[in-house]
């Protein structure tokens, strides 16, 4: 058992170490061709291509995706330095999707790249937003060297739109960056790209001092691309201001460190090189070097890559319409479908609310009524009590009438008899009478008044205290609405008398000066 899984790791491992050699000579070979590649770019397309073919085979075959993205990258350089955008552009992305989510630095470079690529086909806007993407990512990781390098390319592109000044302060800020890190390269062409501004302003004393600054940063590298630039750049300062002299030193400078012939840096320097002795006025030299500078534009097929680059400006332009067109359409499809939404919830809410409105106002309909069902039934019921309190009153008052005419038949047969003993026994039952018919009435009649009116004596005696008691009597019975007539008979005197006891009593209520009627004045008591 413990030799069969010995074996099985030995084959395992073995598996793998060869799986890994055959990745590393795959991975190898791809940029062995790749090299090769990039080193005839310039003199000999045709080879070129085979060896770009030839790793574009191998690394669609490898196991290893890190392969076809290297692949995809180096290739995207070698078309980016021919021109040849729209195949850089195409290979960029490709390499992009892969280094997105595995290498943020190397995605960061591409994505710089794209953005270079987009500036050189003059799609500006575009440019700008890309490299200043990057230049957030780079504060965010605090990448000083990265930040550099965006608002350098951000310069650039300003300065290829014309906007001198606003070139200018994004190479101050990429200067700024610079201070905190040691890149020769960026400083030399930073400082460089200002001069050229300041030439541009015409201020040729600060154009001079930063060609000074680049230069003796160019002093500290050894890299021919780099020299050969800047000695190329001084040439067109001077060619500008007509100093035929140095523009030949400078021209002839960047010539030594030109390495390929068959390149747009030695076409760009052998045009610098037959202008500048055209300024001197030695035309010898000036047409050998035109000879030169005409084989050299003729090999690179400068018209052919002048008509690719219009070609995939044009199809860029294409591809950015009919994309912001799609991202239009979709923004209108969300936009209408979130209204959609947006309406059908405003519907429900409506018809919620309206529902709720709907059964607050039946329930409202719904108490009104029976508040007033209770209401009447109030005023029902106390007009049914008022009616027979009064009734009861009057009755009360009859029967008084009828206790004083008994009263005053007895006092008659008082008189007219002898009998003393009948005389007492009569006087007895009178005083009985007379007893029930005054105080027991108005005992009877305040308590049935105070059953219904329960606190109006109180707060009567509390409102007017001088009242006396036949006044508060008198106030019962205006409140059960008598007329002054009932009020007479109930009380045994005149319609008259009543009048003025209203009167009086109106004064004493302060109502004399007033509209206010006293059974108005009393029922909201």
């Amino acid at each position: 058992m413990m030799r069969t899984l010995l074996i099985f790791v030995l084959f395992f491992n073995s598996f793998l170490f060869s799986q890994n050699v055959e990745s590393i000579s795959s991975t190898q070979k791809i940029n062995e061709l790749l090299q090769k590649a990039d080193h005839l770019k310039y003199d000999n397309w045709t080879n070129c291509k085979k060896y770009i073919d030839s790793a574009d085979y191998l690394s669609s075959n490898s196991q290893n995706e890190a392969d076809r993205a290297n692949f995809y990258k180096q290739t995207a350089s070698i078309y980016y330095d021919l021109d040849l955008f729209n195949l850089s552009l195409d290979y960029n992305l490709k390499a992009y999707d892969f280094y997105k989510n595995q290498n943020s630095e190397e995605a960061d470079k591409i994505e710089n790249l794209l953005a270079i690529i987009n500036a050189r086909l003059n799609n500006k806007k575009d440019a700008i937003k890309l490299f200043r993407k990057i230049y957030k990512k780079s504060q965010k990781s605090k990448n000083n060297e990265l930040a550099a390098i965006s608002l350098n390319n951000i310069g650039n592109t300003y300065y290829h739109w014309g906007k001198i000044d606003s070139a200018l302060y994004f190479y101050q800020e990429s200067i700024r960056h610079l201070g905190k890190i040691d890149n020769l390269q960026l400083a030399i062409v930073t400082n460089t790209n200002i001069a050229k501004i300041y030439s541009k302003k015409n201020q040729q004393h600060l154009a001079l001092e930063y060609f000074t600054k680049a230069e003796k940063f160019l002093i500290k590298t050894q890299d021919p691309s780099i020299r050969s630039n800047f000695y190329q750049t001084l040439t067109e300062y001077y060619l500008e201001q007509k100093n035929a002299e140095k523009a030949i030193i400078n021209a002839e400078k960047a010539n030594e460190f030109t390495k390929v012939k068959y390149s747009f840096q030695n076409l760009a320097n052998l045009k610098n090189l037959y202008q500048s002795y055209l300024l001197s006025g030695n035309y010898k030299k000036s047409a050998e070097y035109f000879s030169q500078y005409d084989l050299v534009r003729d090999s690179l097929n400068i018209e052919e890559k002048a008509v690719n680059v219009e070609k995939v400006k044009i199809e860029a332009d294409y591809k950015t319409k009919e994309q912001t067109l799609l991202l239009e359409n979709k923004e209108k499809r969300l936009r209408l479908l979130s209204t959609i939404i947006v309406l059908l919830i405003l519907t429900f809410i409506l018809i919620y609310f309206l529902i709720r409105y709907k059964n607050n106002l039946d329930k409202q309909k719904l108490n009104n009524q029976l508040s007033n069902l209770r209401e009447n039934e109030l005023k029902l019921d106390l007009e049914l009590r008022n009616k027979e309190l009064v009734s009861k009153t009057i009755l009360e008052a009859e029967r008084k009438e009828m206790y004083e005419s008994i009263i005053d038949d007895l006092k008659t047969i008082v008189n007219s008899t002898t009998l003393n003993e009948s005389k007492q026994e009569i006087n007895q039952i009178i005083k009985k009478l007379d007893r029930n018919s005054s105080s027991a009435a108005w005992e009877e009649f305040n308590l049935r008044f105070t059953n219904i009116y329960e606190s109006f004596f109180e707060k009567l005696q509390k409102i007017h205290p001088e009242l006396n008691q036949n006044e508060k009597r008198l106030c019962s019975l205006i409140k059960l609405n008598l007329s002054s007539k009932e009020i007479a008979e109930i009380t045994n005197t005149t319609v008259k008398s009543v009048e003025n006891s209203r009167t009086r009593l109106r004064k004493k209520l302060g109502l004399t000066n007033t509209k206010t009627e006293l059974h108005q004045y009393l029922n909201k008591i």
